[in-house]
């Protein structure tokens, strides 16, 4: 049975949106973008919460059986000028090189713009992460702030880290004035 037809619909589509900035400064304001890396996003789900979430849902115990099956048992080392290691369990991570690895890691993260709020401007695409906030009213400051502790609660939740905390900050306004901070 195909895997698509199961409580899948519920996962998001990662991506622009039909908002774009250009639309949103037509009418005014800023717009700032904070961009964010999930730090080895791949290699760090812990397989026990991507199971939990998978049961979240709704996915099929057979199909989820299997998956646990294909995470389970997974074995590395390294050799270093030609010294082995000892082998360990690989507890996390998703297999990269695989079809099912980010079919996987989208599923763990599908809920994080959820638990954004509805609000959210929000763009994932792989491991990256966008937030962005459409200034009009000095109101909009702290709805910015908000997402982003929202985000960074979700990340801690889940056990996900980010990439040298929030990477970038640009702002855009439509009288071209543009300014872009580092951290």
């Amino acid at each position: 049975m195909c895997l698509a037809s199961y409580s899948l619909k519920k996962i998001k589509r990662f991506g622009l949106k039909s908002v774009t900035f250009s639309c949103l400064l037509l009418t005014g304001g800023r717009i700032d973008v904070i961009y964010t890396d999930l730090e080895k996003a791949f290699d760090k789900i812990p397989h026990r919460r991507l199971i939990s979430k998978l049961y979240s849902y709704g996915l099929n115990e057979n199909i989820i059986l299997w998956i646990e099956a294909f995470l389970a048992d997974r074995k590395q080392r390294v050799i270093i000028n030609g010294v082995t290691s000892h082998w360990s369990d690989v507890l996390s991570g998703v297999p990269q090189g695989s079809i099912l690895g980010p079919i996987l890691f989208i599923i763990y993260i599908n809920d994080l713009v959820d638990f954004c709020g509805d609000d959210a401007y929000l763009f994932l695409f792989a491991d990256d992460a966008k937030i962005f906030q459409h200034f009009v009213i000095t109101v909009d400051v702290s709805i910015l702030q908000n997402k982003i502790e929202r985000f960074t609660e979700w990340t801690d939740k889940w056990l996900v880290k980010l990439k040298g905390g929030l990477a970038s900050k640009i702002s855009s306004a439509q009288n071209k004035r543009h300014s872009m901070e580092r951290k």
